[in-house]
């Protein structure tokens, strides 16, 4: 079975056990974040745990549906 993924603003599909494989990755990953001080100029890094699990979209598609998609292919353009 596939499955659609959402990262930013476009959709991948990747097989199911991807998409649980890379999920896991990614929630052990932690923030990094660099910041200016406007008015020192002084840069500092942070990095830290986040709390808050990564916000992310999966739909469950057929092989059917996944099939008919590759028929398809690139939406074209008007």
């Amino acid at each position: 079975m596939k499955a659609i993924f959402k990262v930013g603003w476009r959709d991948y599909v990747l097989d199911v056990e991807e998409v649980t494989s890379m999920l896991d990755i990614l929630m052990k990953a932690e923030r990094y974040e660099k910041y200016r001080d406007r008015d020192t100029e002084v840069v500092t890094h942070h990095i830290w745990r986040d709390a808050e699990m990564m916000e992310h979209d999966l739909t469950l598609i057929s092989d059917d549906c996944y099939r008919a998609g590759k028929l398809v292919g690139k939406r074209e353009e008007s």
